[in-house]
C-alpha cells in the first residue's frame, strides 16, 4: 500500500505518480564587487567578510521575492 498526493492511498506499487505543479520565481541580481586583491583570498578575515556580504546579499533579495508572494503556498 503507498501514500501520496494527488490520489491518495492506493494498493499497487506500479500506479504511477504525478507531482503537483510548482511555481519557481528566481531573480538574478547584479555582480558583487569584492575587490580584486589577489592577498584577501589567502586571509581568513577578508574571505569571512566576503561571505558575509554576498550572503547579506542574497538574503536581501529573497527577502523582495517573498514581500511579492500573495498566497504563502501557491502564489
Amino acid at each position: 500500500m503507498n501514500v501520496g498526493l494527488p490520489w491518495g492511498i492506493w494498493m499497487s506499487p506500479f500506479m504511477p505518480f504525478l507531482p503537483l505543479p510548482a511555481k519557481f520565481t528566481f531573480r538574478v541580481g547584479p555582480p558583487i564587487d569584492l575587490g580584486h586583491d589577489p592577498d584577501a583570498a589567502e586571509d581568513p578575515r577578508a574571505r569571512r567578510i566576503a561571505a558575509a556580504r554576498v550572503t547579506r546579499t542574497m538574503q536581501d533579495m529573497l527577502d523582495e521575492l517573498v514581500d511579492r508572494r500573495r498566497l504563502p503556498i501557491l502564489g
